[in-house]
């Protein structure tokens, strides 16, 4: 039994004489040639061979922006979806390399659609919608989740936590203050100032 790939390559090496009992051989290239020889020791039987072809997955990268959400010491970031079976915490943890607040992760997927959404320690924050927006979130099932379609080329998504804007232009929020309001009240009533049964706003 030779078992080789579309350039000729030997994909069983060491194993082309014997009983093949659920031998498995894979082709990096989608190729596959079988070529079954036998000698007179052998004149007949059943030769059953099984083809199966995997789709190719596809390198998708997940950003985020958590520039705005004020990560303490020893926080993680992940992406949760389908793909990773709404897990938590299970290697799909995403990096920061320059420390810029953007977080990246890049996993192969199987083409098709998927729900999915940032989380924060593995579930203990995670992204929280209240309506559809177009290329945003979708209703999924009551719940309103990010959600992406694979197909065969490379892509990236990127947003701001908890947002519809891309990783990079996060909407910064707005600084507050105390503001003490004082009135001076002497000139009040033609100078006699407020009675005790008066009230001041």
């Amino acid at each position: 039994l030779y078992v080789t790939d579309g350039a000729g390559n030997a994909l069983n090496v060491g194993e082309t004489t014997g009983v093949f009992t659920d031998a498995t051989y894979t082709s990096t290239d989608g190729t596959i040639s079988v070529n079954v020889t036998n000698d007179a020791s052998f004149q007949n039987g059943d030769v059953i061979l099984a083809f199966t072809c995997e789709m190719p997955q596809t390198d998708v990268t997940f950003i985020v922006d958590m520039s705005q959400y004020g990560l303490a010491d020893g926080d993680t970031v992940h992406v949760n979806g389908e793909f990773t079976g709404w897990c938590g915490d299970c290697g799909n943890a995403m990096s920061d390399d320059d420390g810029d607040g953007i977080y990246s992760i890049t996993l192969q997927l199987d083409q098709g659609s998927y729900f999915w959404k940032y989380t924060v320690n593995g579930w203990n924050d995670q992204e929280s919608f209240s309506e559809a927006i177009d290329n945003c979130t979708v209703n999924n099932n009551g719940n309103f989740d990010r959600q992406v379609v694979v197909g065969a080329e490379a892509l990236e998504v990127s947003y701001c936590w908890d947002s519809c804007e891309a990783a990079g232009s996060c909407p910064v929020p707005a600084e507050t203050y105390d503001v003490t309001f004082s009135v001076d009240p002497s000139n009040y009533n033609n100078g006699e100032g407020i009675a005790d049964t008066d009230q001041l706003y």
